[in-house]
Parts: structure tokens; sequence; C-alpha cells
């Protein structure tokens, strides 16, 4: 049936590809699974990234003793997840330091920016599950961010009709861009 081709986690803001007919959906559907969509995420972490720019490539399954979360895993068990970032901007404020990253990711796993991110040692501001207490404390009292700064920005595709390449942007909404003009 036409309708939402994938989702975002609870507490992410941003883009939704929604198919208005079945055709839609399902050729949505298989440029996704052939990984044809390029799906990118403005993201705040708490630390300065170093280095500036990466690839984490590495598994994700399961955690085996909290199965609501997800962490890394062997690639027995795991499914690959891939995820690039590059450095947008570096903050610091109060001897609390931040980067603003745009992430891209090449696969669309449970919690993977949340769960690649924690595992290099930069987890996402205000992520109840896989952040810094510390931080969290912080942007929140702060700024009031509520949730976890995660925010879908750009879609890539072909359109199916024209066969054309779109490319769809969002803005950061007002509670996360107010945070980023705090920290400057």
């Amino acid at each position: 049936r036409p309708g939402i081709v994938h989702r975002l986690d609870q507490e992410t803001s941003g883009l939704l590809l929604i198919a208005k007919t079945l055709s839609a959906y399902d050729y949505f559907i298989a440029m996704f699974k052939n990984r044809e969509i390029e799906k990118r995420y403005m993201t705040l972490v708490a630390g300065i990234v170093d280095p500036v720019s990466g690839v984490v490539d590495a598994p994700i399954a399961r955690d085996l003793k909290n199965r609501k979360q997800m962490s890394i895993a062997d690639e027995r068990t795991g499914k690959k997840a891939i995820s690039i970032y590059k450095t947008v901007d570096n903050f610091e404020l109060d001897n609390k330091e931040f980067s603003l990253l745009d992430v891209e990711i090449k696969t669309g796993r449970t919690h993977q920016i949340r769960v690649h991110l924690k595992a290099i040692g930069y987890p996402v501001v205000g992520d109840k599950v896989y952040g810094s207490r510390s931080a969290n404390r912080f942007v929140a009292e702060r700024f009031g961010l509520k949730r976890q700064f995660l925010h879908a920005s750009e879609l890539k595709f072909l359109c199916p009709d024209t066969k054309k390449q779109l490319t769809i942007r969002s803005e950061l909404p007002a509670d996360l861009n107010s945070v980023v003009e705090g920290l400057n």
C-alpha cells in the first residue's frame, strides 16, 4: 500500500519520504534497498570531533544486555552499517565542547547515527539512550532542548516520473537552531 517509505527515530526531526501511489512506493522501496537515495542528517555531539571527518563502518545489532538498544556487533551477528561524517562547526561554552556534524548514512539501521557516534566517543546531544548525561543536562538547562539533536536535513533521489535528480532540504527547526545560535 502507498505510504511512508522510511521512518525516523523518535525525537528526530526532518524529512520523510511518502509515496502517494503504489508504483511510487515500490519505486522508492527499491531505491532504498539498492542504496540509491542519499540521506543526510545534522547532529550536535558532545566533544570536538577528531578527526574532523571520517567513516564509521561497523555492523549494528540488538544489544545483548538491553533488547531495547542497539550496539556495535561483529559481522556474523550484525547488519552492515556505514555512516560518513564531517564537522561543520565546533563550539566551546563554559568548558563544554560540542561539534555540529553533517552525517550521510549509506545504510539505514535502527539508531545507526546515534550508535555509531557513541561508538567513536561523540554521543548525540540530548540522546537519552546513548548520550552523555552531563552534555544532555547542560544543553537542556542552558537552551531548553527537550529532545535529541538529530535532524534529517537532506534527501537526494531520482524522480520516478522525470528521472531527474531531486535534492530536498530541510533547515534546522527552531529548537535545534536556537542551540546552535546559543553556542556561537
